[in-house]
Order: C-alpha cells, then sequence, then structure tokens
C-alpha cells in the first residue's frame, strides 16, 4: 500500500500517515517534507513501525514507531477488534518512494 507521510528533516523519521498529501499538511508538515511511501506488512523481529490493519476496510491504521503507540489509539488496545476478527496489530516496513 502506498501512502503519504512527513519525512522528518534531523532524524529522517517517518509519522502522520495518509492516502493524501492534504492530510499530512493538516498535521503541520511543510509541502518540502511530505514523501511517499510504500507500506508492507513483515514478519521479522525489526520492523521499522507498528500499525493497525482493519481487515473490513483493507488499510491501515494508527501507524507509530512502537507497539505500544498503536495500542494507545484504543481504549482496550484493540483486543475487542481482535478478537472479534475485524482487526490486527502488525509489523510494518516503511520504504521511501521516489
Amino acid at each position: 500500500m502506498e501512502l503519504y507521510c512527513e519525512k522528518n528533516r534531523k532524524s529522517g523519521e517517518y509519522r502522520n500517515f495518509y492516502k493524501n498529501k492534504v492530510a499530512v499538511s493538516m498535521c503541520g508538515a511543510e509541502r518540502e517534507d511530505i514523501v511517499k511511501v510504500k507500506i508492507q506488512e513483515i514478519e521479522t523481529e525489526n520492523p521499522t513501525h507498528w500499525g493497525y490493519f482493519d481487515i473490513e476496510d483493507k488499510v491501515y491504521h494508527f501507524i507509530f514507531k512502537t507497539k505500544t503507540a498503536v495500542q494507545m489509539c484504543s481504549p482496550d488496545f484493540f483486543k475487542r477488534d481482535i478478537a472479534e476478527g475485524k482487526g490486527r496489530i502488525v509489523k510494518i516496513q516503511v520504504e521511501e518512494l521516489i
């Protein structure tokens, strides 16, 4: 899946992932800091990011550097959604596209 996000000028880290540039800019990103990235679910031990995958809508939400940050986006840490088969917390690799 391809998304847009803000790339931090100093650290090179990616944040604020959305389907379009306008949504990223609404998070305060400058135009020149918005990049297109490829999001890929992975199984390795060292993901660059974590996210929540909505099985019904087939889209990634709440993409952050840590699993804890993703879990904090839900009052029950997504336990109910996971148990009901609505979604899952996943490891993600982020690759910048040129």
